[in-house]
C-alpha cells in the first residue's frame, strides 16, 4: 500500500537554443535534482501498533491503516507526516503496575489472606485480580498477580499487551473446556524522509499469543483470567516495541 506518489527526485527540464531562438534545434536536458538532506529533527523514527493492518513486512504505511487498528484520524496524519511528534505519542515504558495499584500491596494483601489459613485452603486460594476487562466477545477477562509478574519478567509484557491481543485478536480459538487462546499481530513501522520523500514501512511483525481460562470456580469467584502472554517465536521477552505500541 502506499502512502503518497514517493519520487526520489523533481526533473529540471532546459530547453538549450540556438543564437536566433530556432526551435528545432533545441537540446533536452533533464537534470536529476537530489533529495534535500534531512535534519536531525526529520530522523528516522519508529513505533509500533497492535493489530492487523493487512500490510506486510516492506510495504508502505498509509493513514488510513493506522486507523483501521484503532489509532484516531489526527494521530495517525501526525505520526506519519510529522516525525518529531512519534517520540509524545508513543507510550512509555512503563511500571509492571500504575502507582494506584502497587504489586507489593496487592501481594501483601493476598499472603496476609493465606498465612494463617489451613494449608488445604492456600492450595485453594487464588492471586488478586489486578485488572479486567471484555474481551472481543464480551467476555469478562482477567488478570491476576502472579500471571502479571510472569508476563512482565519473563515475557517482557504489560497487561496492556494482554488486553488488546484478546480485545482485538486477528484469529479466536477453542482449546478445550473453558480455555481460548488469541493471536494478533503487532507491527513495527519505520519512517524516514520529509515531504515527497517521507515513506513509513512495515519492517518487522511479531505475533502475540494469549491464553485465556474462563473458568470461574476459583476462590473469589471471578474468571481465572489470563494465563500467559508471550511473543510467538522468542524463548524469552518480546521486543521492546510491542509493550509500546502506539494503540494500547
Amino acid at each position: 500500500m502506499r502512502l503518497r506518489s514517493i519520487t526520489t527526485g523533481t526533473i529540471a527540464t532546459v530547453l538549450v537554443v540556438g543564437l536566433l531562438g530556432t526551435p528545432a534545434a533545441a537540446t533536452r536536458i533533464e537534470t536529476p535534482i537530489p533529495a534535500p538532506e534531512i535534519g536531525e529533527e526529520f530522523a528516522e523514527v519508529s513505533f509500533a501498533v497492535v493489530g492487523d493492518m493487512d500490510v506486510v513486512v516492506g510495504e508502505t504505511v498509509e493513514a488510513t491503516d493506522l486507523e483501521k487498528v484503532g489509532v484516531e484520524d489526527g494521530v495517525a496524519e501526525a505520526v506519519l507526516e510529522e516525525p518529531e511528534t512519534v517520540p509524545e505519542l508513543l507510550l512509555p515504558e512503563e511500571a509492571a503496575l500504575p502507582s494506584d495499584q502497587p504489586v507489593l500491596q496487592s501481594q501483601q494483601q493476598f499472603v496476609a489472606s493465606t498465612v494463617a489459613a489451613p494449608r488445604v485452603m492456600v492450595a485453594a486460594a487464588n492471586a488478586p485480580v489486578l485488572y479486567s476487562w471484555l474481551d472481543r466477545d464480551s467476555r469478562t477477562v482477567t488478570l491476576r498477580s502472579n500471571i502479571n509478574t510472569k508476563i512482565v519478567n519473563t515475557h517482557n509484557v504489560n497487561y496492556r499487551v494482554a488486553r488488546a491481543t484478546t480485545k482485538y485478536p486477528q484469529y479466536k480459538w477453542f482449546v478445550s473446556g473453558s480455555k481460548y487462546n488469541y493471536s494478533t499481530p503487532v507491527n513495527e513501522v519505520r519512517c524516514s524522509g520529509i515531504l515527497w520523500w517521507r515513506t513509513c514501512k512495515v519492517v518487522r511483525t511479531v505475533t502475540v499469543m494469549a491464553g485465556v481460562d474462563f473458568r470461574t470456580n476459583t476462590s473469589d469467584g471471578r474468571p481465572f483470567g489470563v494465563t500467559t502472554t508471550y511473543c510467538q517465536g522468542y524463548a524469552g521477552a518480546c521486543p521492546d516495541f510491542v509493550k509500546n505500541a502506539l494503540n494500547i
